[in-house]
């Protein structure tokens, strides 16, 4: 049987929460998840270097569920800022951390991309022109238990 259909939510959770831990995310936060299956959104002003945890709107919210359901994947981490066009103008965006449903490749994620690269999966949304939004791995910086995507 196919990798994908073995793999239930539970066990993406558990992935999640150990990519989370891995990532040193605020206790409050993991605990959030952990606890009610909730995932956190960081709110960053790169130009004025703000960091902060923000409250999810329902929009963004419906946003995810039906991301999630589409791809069979849970997002466990959000980051909301603004991206970068190479002619130096910004777009704003959301970077969704998320466990997909391939089993086999959560040991690799979390050993050669967390730990040993300083990277996390990631799909990246823009906001402005939404056929430029984009799976990757993206660069991460820890700020007090918060997330920003550096990349």
């Amino acid at each position: 049987m196919d990798n994908i259909v073995n793999v239930k939510k539970t066990d993406m959770h558990l992935e999640a929460i150990k990519r989370m831990e891995l990532l040193s995310i605020d206790e409050k936060h993991l605990s959030l998840f952990m606890i009610n299956r909730q995932f956190i959104k960081t709110y960053v002003d790169h130009s004025k270097g703000i960091v902060r945890y923000a409250e999810i709107t329902k929009e963004e919210k419906q946003m995810v569920q039906k991301w999630e359901r589409e791809k069979n994947s849970i997002v466990y981490y959000m980051i909301q800022d603004e991206g970068l066009w190479s002619d130096g103008c910004k777009f704003p965006r959301y970077t969704l951390l998320y466990v997909d449903s391939y089993a086999k490749d959560y040991k690799m994620v979390k050993e050669d991309c967390i730990l040993k690269f300083g990277t996390v999966p990631a799909y990246v949304i823009n906001m402005e022109e939404a056929d430029y939004s984009e799976y990757g791995e993206i660069l991460f910086k820890n700020v007090n238990g918060l997330l920003v995507n550096i990349s």
